[in-house]
């Protein structure tokens, strides 16, 4: 379905992708204050490494923090 949209898209398009071990991502989530899922929902979800194949994403890993994923992103659009 992405890669269909990305085909279909007349501007830039980028995909990035979020590449973080399952306990940073729990850790995250639970920063949120989110209540509507729980860690259970989070382990049932899971796929690790779960990579858009046919795309060329750019990974965010757990070394990234806000200012860096910012950056990232800017630099990968031109901004």
């Amino acid at each position: 379905m992405l890669t269909s949209l990305a085909a279909d898209h007349a501007g830039t398009t980028r995909f990035f992708r979020f590449d973080l071990p399952f306990d940073e991502t729990l850790r995250r989530h639970d920063g949120r204050g989110c209540q509507d899922f729980g860690e259970r929902e989070l382990r049932q979800w899971w796929r690790d490494g779960d990579a858009l194949h046919g795309c060329d994403e750019r990974t965010i890993g757990p070394e990234h923090d806000l200012d860096a994923v910012v950056h990232l992103i800017a630099t990968t659009m031109g901004w």
